[in-house]
């Protein structure tokens, strides 16, 4: 799997819904748009950190409990916290895959939207 350290959150979502929609996308593919997911989530959370609570954060050391406590440290609604943590249920599997993963493309379609959502609370909330 590629991994794109350069890209910016836009280009992974963008990647991410791409290969979601795309009805020929094979597993391997699924696996990386789960994987662009699970980045996005992280850089996302650092930028809330950023934002919300003045405090520089590293996406890469990111996992679901951080992201949990500081979405909820800056005042993001339980509902769209539990989603976006929901998130590394699959997208941890996929940047380590186990023999019983099965990468899905609603899922990351869901997971994308759920990030939309986290992203347009952030910029009505500042």
């Amino acid at each position: 799997m590629l991994r794109k350290d350069w890209a910016t959150l836009e280009q992974r979502l963008k990647e991410a819904l791409a290969i979601a929609k795309n009805p020929a996308a094979t597993a391997i593919q699924l696996q990386q748009a789960e994987e662009e997911i699970r980045i996005a989530t992280c850089l996302l959370t650092a930028e809330v950190a950023k934002v919300k609570l003045a405090r520089a954060v590293g996406a890469h050391s990111m996992n679901s409990d951080k992201v949990r406590a500081l979405l909820t440290e800056a005042g993001c609604p339980a509902a769209l916290v539990d989603r976006t943590v929901s998130s590394f249920a699959t997208t941890d599997p996929a940047h380590h895959p186990s023999k019983n993963y099965v990468p899905n493309a609603e899922r990351v379609r869901q997971y994308h939207g759920t990030l939309s959502e986290l992203r347009n609370w952030l910029s009505k909330s500042t």
